[in-house]
């Protein structure tokens, strides 16, 4: 295994690779993302945006957007193409701790301190359901490979499932749904 290095300008809080493997994409201290290329771990580009430490990064299955999460309470939507803000979200009353796009879509699960789990639509940047269950901050978040099920854990010492549906009376929207 070979290895390569670089130093950041800052701490590192969150990192992910982009869905096609060209691009690692880094959240520092300092509030903004850097993405490098992964081949030479050279700059491509910052994202500038938060007002707060960015905690959760994400990339989309096609590679299109870039979703961060951040101590500031908003997830914001990058295009990778060209690094512009395409929309930034009031996602939670508290830090938002996790982002992760559902296979496939364009739907944005999202964890937070306010102990709340929302899964949106980041085509049209609606909220399609907001669950609670979580007594303490949300603090980890898993999907299944197929994403029939998201997983949280938090510091209420629980995991609790989710279980995606499809509801015909909104739409074919996805819903999650406890399991106990």
């Amino acid at each position: 295994m070979a290895e390569r290095a670089t130093e950041l300008p800052d701490e590192l809080l969150a990192v992910c690779f982009s869905a096609s493997g060209k691009y690692i994409n880094v959240a520092l201290l300092n509030h903004t993302i850097i993405v490098l290329f992964e081949d030479s771990l050279k700059f491509y580009l910052s994202l500038y945006g938060h007002r707060l430490p960015v905690m959760a990064l994400d990339v989309s299955d096609d590679s299109q957007m870039i979703a961060s999460g951040s101590a500031d309470k908003n997830v914001r939507l990058w295009s990778t193409q060209f690094g512009n803000c395409l929309k930034s979200l009031k996602a939670h009353e508290e830090s938002v701790m996790q982002v992760r796009f559902l296979p496939g879509t364009h739907y944005l699960a999202t964890a937070g301190r306010d102990h709340k789990l929302k899964l949106w639509d980041c085509d049209s940047y609606e909220l399609i359901t907001c669950l609670t269950g979580h007594a303490t901050e949300i603090l980890a978040m898993a999907l299944s490979q197929d994403a029939s099920f998201i997983v949280t854990a938090g510091s209420d010492k629980q995991i609790r499932m989710w279980k995606r549906t499809q509801d015909s009376q909104r739409h074919s929207h996805t819903l999650v749904l406890p399991l106990f």
